[in-house]
């Protein structure tokens, strides 16, 4: 028995939510060289999807702003040495 491999099951597969006969059926089918392209074309189109962290810019750029201002002054002892 075989099933098809789709993109909808590959995108189960990266979410984890493929069965493990899924699972099973898709790392036979990805050992054959034919098959490695679509396999990762579709990881790269899931990894854009859902992305495994987003930064928070506005709130990083506040906090090395913060962090900025409450910086002292060491200007005056620049060119000490």
């Amino acid at each position: 028995m075989s099933i098809p491999i789709t993109n909808q099951l590959l995108f189960a597969y990266f979410a984890g939510c493929a069965t493990d006969l899924e699972k099973q059926f898709i790392a036979e089918w990805a050992k054959h060289p034919s098959n490695r392209e679509l396999f990762f074309s579709c990881l790269a189109s899931w990894e854009d999807q859902n992305p495994q962290f987003k930064a928070d810019v506005d709130r990083a750029i506040e906090q090395h702003q913060q962090r900025m201002a409450s910086r002292p002054d060491d200007t005056s002892s620049a060119g000490m040495f």
